[in-house]
């Protein structure tokens, strides 16, 4: 009695797993109405709203404080799409258990979570 193995498999290109993933979760992320106008014009809004009211004052000298709330908004906006995309979006996953059901799929972990980080990037440039 002799034992024949299998031949391998040939392994998808992990470049093309990771595009279509990433673009799968962005575009999951732009669908959704509510977290794209908070997390895209609520900075927006508070930008021209504060600079509206501080935009003329000088925080120090050469420095607008113009300047200085368009980077706080800028940096909270990038924020906000981190931990909302990235932070609550992969514990809603987890809660509804789509990793368990990504894992029955030949789709490395490693790149779904990638996938997930440069979605989120990606949303947070917009």
């Amino acid at each position: 009695m002799s034992t024949v193995t299998a031949p391998a498999m040939p392994v998808a290109p992990v470049g093309r797993m990771l595009w279509m993933e990433t673009r799968a979760k962005f575009v999951a992320r732009l669908r959704n109405p509510a977290f794209t106008v908070l997390s895209l014009g609520l900075p927006v809004m508070f930008f021209l709203l504060f600079d509206a009211i501080f935009g003329s004052l000088q925080a120090a000298p050469g420095v607008s404080t113009a300047k200085l709330i368009l980077v706080s908004y800028a940096t909270y906006g990038v924020g906000n799409v981190m931990v909302y995309n990235f932070g609550i979006g992969l514990a809603n996953d987890r809660g509804r258990k789509l990793d368990l059901l990504q894992r029955a799929t030949p789709l490395p972990p490693v790149v779904a979570t990638v996938a997930y980080v440069i979605g989120a990037l990606i949303f947070a440039l917009l």
